[in-house]
């Protein structure tokens, strides 16, 4: 469950990002 959810915090931080820059 951890894993998972770390994942997709990380695709959410990567999409962030993306919309940031």
């Amino acid at each position: 469950e951890g894993q998972r959810d770390i994942a997709m915090t990380k695709q959410q931080i990567q999409l962030l990002q993306k919309g940031l820059v």
